[in-house]
């Protein structure tokens, strides 16, 4: 049977009493002999994680991604989750006038909208800084409003990698329709930002990272990005992960309906999604450092377009491409084309 919120929250108790060096069977034993259920071995990664951030007490996975987010803004284990942070928190920017104190309305993996005095102008470089976890990167103004001391900075995520020249020959178009409410900058720079580093990886050792070329802003959203080398095995992977996490979700509703589990709101089908997304990304990641190709999600990958970059890349190159292209939206189409072949665009 499935572990209830009491059950875990004493779990998690017997796991603080021995500092976190008891596993997963000897955690479910005292379960058992307190007359609790058992809990899962995914659940035994979310002690490790509020044991890591600090937690005394128990807290389930969505409330700890959602504090944890509340403090960080990028951390890594969230990114598949929380595209965007609409939480106020306090941050603070430097750049040549000085140093000053600043709101942030929104903030994401690739940008942030704050509210700060005085304003940096537009283009200036600055060091923008979360106060509540110190986590601090560069960033860019891109467009500043001294009458509601408002800003929208870029954050500097590649770090001074190469990118490919604006006239390079090979491109790939991506389309994506763009939810109701998840317009705002911060989320849309999150997604461009998640397709960037799905292709980039996808392309595997490559000297340059592809160009953004051209974008349409409105939904659907269109995104053109070129590169000096062919970007088929990118594609592959942009549409066959997506179907893998769709086959997945389906295959766990199915199973849970069969048990008489109805998912009768979207709260309750959200939450599947949540859940079936972490067990995919455990299991692909473990997958890294193993042989089996016969693995049931990689067959899948193989056999619905991915072939080439199995081919193509190392197994932790692909695995890592297929993760980090889990996050994108099951809705995206693309295509690829080379104007040498094509005359030009």
């Amino acid at each position: 049977m499935t572990a209830r919120p009491i059950d875990g929250a004493e779990g998690y108790r017997f796991f603080l009493r021995h500092e976190g060096q008891v596993g997963l069977e000897e955690i479910n034993h005292y379960l058992r002999g307190i007359g609790l259920r058992e809990v899962r071995p995914r659940m035994l990664r979310h002690y490790q994680k509020l044991q890591r951030h600090g937690f005394r007490g128990y807290v389930t996975q969505n409330r700890l991604d959602l504090a944890v987010a509340g403090n960080s803004g990028w951390l890594e284990e969230l990114q598949a989750r929380y595209s965007e942070l609409t939480q106020a928190e306090a941050a603070e920017v430097w750049w040549d006038e000085g140093v000053a104190t600043a709101t942030v309305e929104s903030v994401g993996l690739a940008s942030a909208t704050i509210e700060v005095q005085p304003v940096p102008p537009p283009n200036a470089s600055v060091v923008f800084r979360l106060q509540a976890s110190g986590r601090a990167t560069t960033a860019t103004v891109i467009r500043s409003d001294s009458d509601s001391g408002r800003a929208h900075l870029q954050f500097d995520v590649y770090g001074g990698i190469a990118v490919a020249p604006q006239d390079s020959p090979n491109a790939i178009r991506i389309q994506v329709e763009i939810p109701d409410g998840a317009e705002t900058m911060p989320a849309i720079s999150d997604l461009l930002f998640r397709i960037e580093r799905t292709v980039g990886r996808a392309q595997g050792m490559v000297d340059e990272l592809p160009r953004v070329q051209s974008i349409k802003m409105a939904s659907p959203l269109e995104l053109v990005l070129v590169a000096a080398d062919p970007l088929h095995v990118a594609l592959g992977v942009l549409l066959a992960a997506p179907q893998l996490r769709k086959q997945w979700y389906q295959g766990r509703k199915a199973k849970l309906e069969a048990e008489g589990i109805e998912l009768d709101n979207e709260a309750k089908r959200r939450a599947l999604q949540l859940e079936v997304d972490q067990d995919l990304k455990s299991r692909l990641e473990s997958a890294v450092d193993g042989e089996d190709d016969d693995d049931e999600a990689i067959q899948f990958l193989r056999q619905n377009g991915a072939e080439d970059a199995f081919q193509r890349l190392s197994r932790r190159e692909f695995l890592g491409a297929i993760v980090a292209a889990l996050a994108l939206p099951l809705g995206l189409t693309a295509e690829t084309h080379n104007d040498d072949q094509n005359g030009g665009r």
